[in-house]
């Protein structure tokens, strides 16, 4: 018996590589086939990455978290509609919120696949973010706990 390397561990990033993978192809790659995706992750959120037969160019994701009426009501609604803004979509059933993008209109493809990646992320901190603002306009203790 011979000693093996242990593996370095499981990267867990702040998107889905997979959703990633498929946007990448899409934004970047240039890809215009229909395709509807669903994956989901370790926390049980779900993603939806959907274009349609009719609209190739349009690629809507999708994403399901289970605290979204928390998450809601502590601030994710306005991070949603600021640093989304214009791309909100209306979610498919069974999903909170979807954002969309026009493969054939995207200035930066990079950087729209990163923003759409850390779409989780982003309506995840949207508490923390509201305190630590509050926080540095010296009004930390104003509002719920988050």
């Amino acid at each position: 018996m011979g000693s093996k390397a242990l593996p370095a561990g499981m990267k867990l990033g702040s998107g889905n590589p997979i959703i990633e993978e498929a946007l990448g192809d899409r934004l970047v790659g240039g890809r215009r086939e229909a395709a509807e995706l669903s994956v989901s992750d370790f926390d049980g959120s779900r993603w939806k990455l959907a274009c349609a037969p009719e609209s190739l160019n349009i690629v809507t994701v999708h994403l399901d978290l289970g605290a979204w009426a928390a998450l809601e009501q502590l601030g994710a609604r306005e991070v949603l509609d600021t640093l989304y803004a214009g791309m909100t979509a209306t979610p498919a059933p069974g999903y909170k919120v979807a954002v969309s993008v026009d493969c054939d209109a995207c200035d930066d493809a990079a950087a729209t696949v990163e923003k759409l990646i850390l779409l989780k992320r982003h309506l995840l901190g949207a508490p923390f973010k509201a305190k630590f603002e509050a926080l540095a306009a010296g009004a930390g203790a104003a509002g719920p706990p988050a």
